[in-house]
C-alpha cells in the first residue's frame, strides 16, 4: 500500500480504481477509517490544532471529510 501511495505522487493522485480488487478494498476501508476517526475525534490530523481560532476553516475541513465519506461506496 505505501509503495501505491509513493507511486501516486509522480500521477497527482491516487487512482483507486486502477489497482487490483483486493488492495483497492485496503486503501478505500483506511481512508474510510481516518476520516471516521478525525470525524469522530479518535484520530487527530492536526488541522483543527493549526488553524486553531479559524472556525470556517476547521468547519469547511469537516465538511469536506463529511463528503468525502459519502462519496465512498458502501460496503456490500
Amino acid at each position: 500500500m505505501a509503495q501505491k501511495f509513493n507511486d501516486a505522487k509522480d500521477t497527482d493522485g491516487l487512482m483507486v480504481y486502477l489497482l487490483p480488487p483486493d488492495l483497492a478494498a485496503r486503501v478505500t476501508n483506511a481512508i474510510r477509517a481516518v476520516a471516521a476517526g478525525i470525524l469522530s475525534g479518535t484520530i487527530h490530523s492536526g488541522v483543527a490544532e493549526r488553524h486553531h481560532g479559524d472556525e470556517r476553516t476547521v468547519a469547511q475541513y469537516r465538511e469536506a471529510l463529511r463528503e468525502l465519506l459519502e462519496a465512498i461506496p458502501t460496503r456490500a
